[in-house]
């Protein structure tokens, strides 16, 4: 990869990652080429805003540096709770865990077992959601509240910053 004196950094969770997509072809990759800029990507799959602060505590970042805090998803991301999280098998708990599988198996017999279990946690996800035990995991005053502690960490980093916030509606 050639050395640019500029670096592109995008922090945030597995869309601001480019889960399932080629990594030349990721959103942080593609813009950073644009740019002429290095790449660098902090994050996680299902990173939340209370997670974000510690993130940045822990990664260095230098005044040539581009920051884009793409934030607010896995906080919106309706999660099941309460006595409904406790009926679901183990391994439908959990951040994520009764969103769709983002590939299928090639194998017919292993990819009609997943449209058939991705049929059933959606059905189990329509009946959650319509009797509010399926909602979202921060709060909206909650995510403000650490919107503006994050944004008053980058300021006093003096880091030009750019946030990606996805517009969704909440319960």
């Amino acid at each position: 990869m050639t050395s640019f004196k500029k670096t592109l950094r995008v922090v945030g969770g597995s869309t601001a990652e480019g889960y399932g997509v080629d990594p030349q072809k990721s959103f942080g990759s593609m813009a950073s080429q644009y740019l002429q800029y290095n790449y660098v990507f902090n994050g996680f799959h299902m990173l939340r805003i209370d997670q974000m602060i510690p993130l940045f505590d822990s990664i260095e970042i230098s005044e040539d540096e581009v920051v884009i805090v793409m934030v607010g998803i896995a906080d919106g991301w309706l999660q099941p709770r309460g006595v409904f999280l406790k009926l679901l098998p183990q391994s439908w708990r959990g951040d994520g865990k009764l969103n769709p599988a983002t590939r299928h198996s090639r194998n017919l017999r292993k990819r009609i077992k997943q449209k058939v279990r991705h049929s059933l946690k959606f059905a189990v996800k329509l009946v959650a959601w319509s009797t509010r035990l399926y909602r979202s995991p921060t709060p909206l005053s909650e995510f403000r509240r650490n919107f503006i502690e994050l944004l008053e960490l980058l300021k006093s980093r003096s880091v030009t910053t750019i946030f990606m916030i996805p517009q969704k509606p909440r319960r």
